[in-house]
């Protein structure tokens, strides 16, 4: 899936919505393939050990988790839709589009 491997399936295909079981497996799309490659270089060129990308859902307000690296999916399930009024950096970013920063743990 990604460069390393490092994302495994992607969580989430074309919809917005999680998957529902091994059944449910979604082959990846071009954009999504390309997100991913995008998010594992990134993690590399930062040094970073995981990353993400959100994505604006088809519902208004949400924002969708389009593609995990260096995590396992179901880690991020509770957080696979994300409103974009919630206190987390994802969404401020998204409101004000501006870049926020986070130090070191």
């Amino acid at each position: 899936m990604t460069w390393h491997g490092a994302a495994g399936r992607l969580p989430f295909g074309p919809s917005d919505g999680p998957p529902r079981g091994p059944e449910d497996s979604r082959a990846p799309d071009d954009l999504s393939l390309v997100l991913a490659q995008s998010v594992v270089n990134a993690i590399e060129a930062v040094g970073g050990r995981a990353g993400g990308v959100y994505l604006p859902s088809r519902t208004p307000g949400l924002l969708r988790l389009a593609v995990l690296a260096g995590l396992p999916g179901p880690l991020f399930l509770p957080w696979w839709r994300m409103h974009v009024n919630r206190p987390f950096p994802v969404a401020e970013a998204f409101r004000t589009g501006s870049p926020v920063y986070l130090s070191d743990a």
